[in-house]
């Protein structure tokens, strides 16, 4: 399974992704008396350099008078930014902080719940064990059982579960990614693509750690959100990402249902409820075609000497690649694209290695007069996993 693009508090360098995560930090801020690192807090927090926001945060408290009534809440902005900051040490102090003190303020703190995320989440990236990962996953739990919006919270679970998926954890993933998808998706709208991300993940993992007939369905669920989600987006960045996550999804039901067919586990009775199962397509064509489906002609490959690979980890699975290609009039392949390859991305080379030297040719049941230029076309490859 590919790795997922995490933008966590170690990786965070998109200028719009900082000025979106730290949006909050100002106007709190900017209502606090006039203590000498306020105004250079600021200046670091408007121009997205949340490493010096975060160095000015610790300038901040050092004098900070703790019988103010929003001093709970200030420990949690400033462990949220220097989490953001990846001075994880200070976050613990944070953390820390809220733990031992907060129920004892002269306001205390009211929201214990998200407190608790701020030294869980800390710990967790200071030393990523068994003992912090249980820890951070109880605390989000609880965190899950909480209304409202707080943005430390997502990047936890975000490194929660991209810490479950990369030691291939998959039924630990599934419970993680699920947690995540359900914090990030609060905040409609600015967060889609990761919180269908986050969906995505959980829903494959548990496929992958159960391999249950039910298990197919919440993948094409997911499939469709993204879909939904493509056919109202106006951001071009934000379509680009939900395209290669639908092709991710296309790629998984559909290595799931072969999986599930080859291993008898849909019946005579159960088919017709994946056969009415199809995943949704756009609103508007993602590659339009040129050649149109009643001219263009059956084709298959002139020679298929493609070998795929094997893989012990994924072994008894079905993979999955889905490429995009353009197809000349004589069957030559002038450009192919990866759109997806499951259930590792390196399954694609020996796919890609073969279409470099493939041709298609029309098959004999290819009516007279159709045309083999096809610009565009998209082609799967599926196998079983060895």
């Amino acid at each position: 399974m590919p790795a997922v693009d995490y933008e966590g508090a170690d990786s965070v360098n998109n200028r719009s992704v900082i000025r979106f995560l730290v949006a909050g930090m100002v106007a709190l801020i900017v209502a606090t008396p006039a203590f000498a690192d306020i105004k250079a807090y600021n200046a670091a927090i408007t121009s997205g350099d949340v490493k010096q926001a975060a160095v000015e945060a610790k300038g901040v408290w050092a004098t900070w008078n703790q019988a103010r009534p929003d001093t709970a809440l200030i420990a949690r902005e400033f462990g949220y930014i220097t989490y953001v900051a990846g001075d994880f040490a200070a976050t613990r102090d944070f953390g820390l902080f809220l733990q031992t003190k907060g129920p004892t303020l002269a306001t205390p703190d009211d929201q214990p719940a998200v407190s608790a995320v701020v030294l869980a989440a800390a710990n967790f990236r200071l030393k990523a064990d068994g003992r912090t990962r249980s820890e951070l996953f109880k605390v989000l739990q609880q965190r899950q059982a909480t209304p409202n919006i707080d943005r430390l919270s997502m990047l936890a679970a975000e490194a929660l579960y991209v810490h479950d998926l990369d030691k291939g954890e998959y039924r630990n993933t599934a419970e993680s990614a699920e947690i995540a998808f359900d914090l990030i998706s609060r905040d409609r709208g600015a967060l889609t693509v990761r919180s269908l991300n986050a969906r995505s993940i959980s829903a494959i993992s548990r496929f992958v750690s159960k391999r249950g007939r039910n298990d197919f369905f919440p993948i094409a669920d997911a499939h469709d959100a993204i879909i939904d989600a493509l056919n109202v987006t106006s951001d071009p960045a934000q379509r680009d990402d939900l395209i290669d996550l639908k092709f991710f999804l296309q790629a998984w039901a559909h290595s799931a249902e072969a999986y599930l067919y080859a291993a008898g586990q849909i019946s005579a009775v159960s088919a017709q409820r994946f056969e009415s199962r199809e995943l949704k397509t756009p609103d508007h064509a993602i590659f339009p075609i040129s050649t149109s489906a009643d001219i263009r002609c059956d084709m298959d490959f002139e020679k298929n000497t493609l070998k795929y690979p094997r893989s012990a980890a994924f072994q008894g699975l079905v993979g999955t690649v889905i490429v995009k290609m353009d197809v000349n009039h004589e069957g030559r392949i002038t450009q192919s694209q990866v759109l997806a390859s499951v259930p590792a991305e390196g399954f694609a080379e020996s796919v890609m290695k073969f279409l470099d030297t493939a041709r298609f040719v029309r098959t004999k049941d290819a009516e007279p007069g159709c045309m083999m230029f096809a610009p565009a076309m998209i082609y799967t490859f599926s196998f079983n996993i060895e």
